[in-house]
Parts: C-alpha cells; structure tokens; sequence
C-alpha cells in the first residue's frame, strides 16, 4: 500500500529519539542513563517461590460476574521444585443500589462453596473505571483476584526470595493496605519480593515505549537497571529477546544484586530464555484453561436450570455475530 511509503519513513524519524527519563505514575521519573545498568552474572541462591493466579469467568452479565480464581505457588531449591501449593475460590459480583446510583458486592467462597469474605466497591470508583465509564463487574472481579494474589504472597512470605507473575503497584485503600501487610512481613522475614511483568506500557519523557529505550542503550550480557525507588528492569539471559520490568521494594537495594543473579539461574529454559521456569511452572498450574472454564460454564447452566441465561444475553450477541 502506498500509503507505507510514508507511514514507516515517519514513524521511524519519530521513534529515534529516546528521551532522558523514563515516566512512572504522575510525578516519577526514572532517568536514563548508562551508568545505572549493572551486569548479573547467574547464580544459584536461597529458596526461591513462584507465585502466580489465574482466572475463568462462568457468568457474565452488565450487573454480575460469576468467576473460578486459581493460585499456585511453586517452591524452588537449587533450582528444582520442591513443593507446590494451591489456592480455589469462587467469586460472585453482584451490581447493588447505593443513593442514586450503584455499588457492587462481592462474596468470595472456598472450593467447598462456604463463604469466607465480603468486599463492597464504588461502580464509580476511579481505581475501578475505564475511560470515565462505570466499572463493569469483571474490573471488580480482576481487582479482588489481584488482592487474594497478594495475600497469598504475604501468607508464604518466610524465607529466601518470592517472586509474583506481575506487578507490586497498589491501587485503592484496600489494596494498599494489603501491599503495606506484605512489605512488613518480608522486611520481618529477610524475604527479598520481585514483581516480574511480562508486559509494560511505561514511556519515556519523549512518548517513546521505556524498554526500547533501555535496549537501545544497554550493555551485552545479563544485566539489571535499578535507579532507586520500586521499579527496576532486568535482562535475564544473554541471548533473552526480551527485557522484564521487575517491582521491588525499596528497602531491598541492598539485597537486590544477589536476587537477581538467582533469578538468572533460573531463567535459561530454551522454551523461553530470559524468563524465569519457575514463572513458566507456576502458570501452567495456576492457568484456567478455556476447556475448563467451558466445562464450570456448562455445569453452572445445568444446576441452575439455565436461570441466569437472560443475564447473559445481553452481553453475548457480539459473540454470536463473531461465529459468522
């Protein structure tokens, strides 16, 4: 198309230049500067826990959200896994009145089916929103799976290193005060926490996306880039393509190097280099696969007689339109 001809001479002048810092929230900056890279060299460490959930959603509707949560934990030592531990709930969000507008409520279950907690949440509520729009009942839901993943970290935050599969950002009260829970319990323990992402939409100063900009500047090897504060960025594996934003706590910057270098350790899986297995172990057990979520969808609908289909119709007919 001729259209590229002039697309991609434009997009790549406007994607040379890099910026000098990298923005994180509203006032941070993280600035760029070689001097900040640091070289990992792999090595074995102390116990290392892999954390990681995963979600299936069985109702959906504009006013509820029936979801299956799973959390997996798996247990390193000198880089073979030692033990494994398993979380199931059962969440139900239902869009409730609150004044003039509405609130929702969420009931968490065990595997079992016996409730164990209750949670409300603002529909306006900007942790929640998208765009200004009120938050539909799977942000509620996603929100409330990424506190129990965060509990389940303090709950086995005792030795060595833990490692989540996302970030350690909080949002809202509720969440900050279970992140606060979870740095005294590791500064308590001695427990080094990491935040590995897979992704990040972190930019610099000039619009440019920050892990370009890092690769574009970085040194050969393994390495880490730690200016201070929470977020760090690491390169596991030599011939890794990719580079990983990594949460930490700031009290750790001591102890950050040694972390790192028993993160490499176990990060030379040919399947993914650069990535540690242990993330890769933690996710094929946390995972909630589509054929699993199809079969609680299918025996959801029949023990209910098919009672909540109405709920759902007015959501699916985009889906239907799709199967054409």
């Amino acid at each position: 198309m001729h259209a590229f001809d002039y697309i991609i001479p434009f997009l790549s002048k406007r994607l040379e230049q890099q910026g000098s810092a990298i923005l994180f929230g509203s006032h941070e900056r993280i600035p760029l500067k070689k001097e900040s890279f640091q070289a990992i060299s792999p090595a074995v460490g102390p116990q290392m826990v892999f954390i990681d959930g995963g979600n299936g959603e069985i109702l959906k509707g504009p006013n509820v959200s029936v979801q299956f949560i799973r959390l997996h934990a798996c247990f390193y030592d000198n880089n073979v896994r030692v033990d494994r531990e398993l979380r199931e709930f059962f969440l139900v969000v239902t869009a409730c009145q609150k004044g003039l507008d509405l609130a929702y409520e969420v009931v968490l279950f065990d595997a079992g089916g016996v409730e164990k907690e209750k949670f409300s949440f603002d529909a306006n509520d900007p942790v929640l929103c998208f765009a200004g729009k009120r938050a539909e009942p799977s942000a509620v839901a996603g929100h409330v799976r990424k506190l129990l993943e965060l509990r389940f970290c303090e709950e086995l935050c005792k030795t060595g290193i833990l490692v989540r599969d996302g970030d350690l950002e909080a949002r809202g009260e509720l969440m900050e005060s279970v992140l606060r829970s979870l740095r005294t319990s590791a500064q308590r323990n001695g427990v080094v926490v990491l935040g590995l992402s897979k992704t990040s939409t972190l930019c610099t100063d000039l619009g440019n996306g920050a892990l370009v900009a890092l690769r574009n500047i970085a040194p050969s090897g393994c390495w880490s880039y730690y200016a201070g504060g929470g977020i760090a960025f690491v390169k596991l594996h030599p011939a890794a393509k990719y580079i990983f934003r990594c949460d930490v706590f700031p009290h750790d910057r001591e102890s950050l190097p040694k972390a790192w270098s028993a993160l490499s350790a176990n990060s030379a899986d040919p399947a993914f280099l650069g990535y540690p297995y242990g993330l890769i172990d933690a996710d094929k057990f946390a995972q909630v696969t589509k054929d699993e979520t199809s079969q609680l969808r299918a025996r959801f609908a029949v023990m209910s007689n098919e009672a909540f289909s109405s709920v759902e119709s007015a959501l699916d007919a985009h889906d239907l339109l799709n199967t054409f």
